[in-house]
């Protein structure tokens, strides 16, 4: 961009959609992430535990 010419709304708009939005998405997508990684790793840990629980006794009803 040339520093002779002036500033517009056009040009602002554009760098907010182009570069600023994006990078506050992904800053607030990482902010969350972290918060929740130690909640999902529990959950996760929740589900899997029920599953093997359900399948073992299914395979005790299978046998």
């Amino acid at each position: 961009m040339n520093l002779e010419t002036p500033l517009t709304l056009g040009i602002l708009f554009e760098f907010t959609d182009e570069v600023l939005l994006p990078r506050l998405g992904d800053v607030i997508d990482n902010s969350i992430n972290e918060k929740l990684k130690p909640e999902l790793a529990k959950l996760e840990h929740n589900l899997k535990s029920y599953i093997d629980d359900k399948l073992a006794f299914l395979n005790g009803f299978a046998i």
